[in-house]
């Protein structure tokens, strides 16, 4: 996710944030779907590593960064709870 961020991150500085909402959002949906048909290894290497990673990566990094727009005392506490707190998102997701 973090690797994607070296794309997402201007991107989203650019004013792009709705473009990768909407992109990640529609590739982390994808990948679960198609992992849902997948018969072969490399299909659910295909549909969960790629397809999912690079939808969770453009969903990543712009939440994390909007949330110091938010803040103007304790933006570090905030950003820290935020960074942690979507690998405890993922991990709900996944009960």
């Amino acid at each position: 996710m973090i690797v994607v961020g070296v794309i997402t991150g201007p991107l989203y500085d650019m004013g792009y944030l709705r473009t990768l909402v909407y992109t990640g959002t529609f590739l982390s949906v994808l990948g679960l779907m198609m992992t849902s048909i997948a018969s072969e290894y490399y299909q659910i290497f295909l549909s969960m590593g790629v397809c999912v990673g690079l939808g969770s990566g453009c969903l990543f990094v712009p939440s994390v960064a909007i949330v110091s727009t938010y803040f103007s005392t304790k933006r570090a506490a905030a950003t820290g709870l935020t960074a942690a707190g979507g690998s405890l998102g993922k991990l709900m997701r996944s009960f």
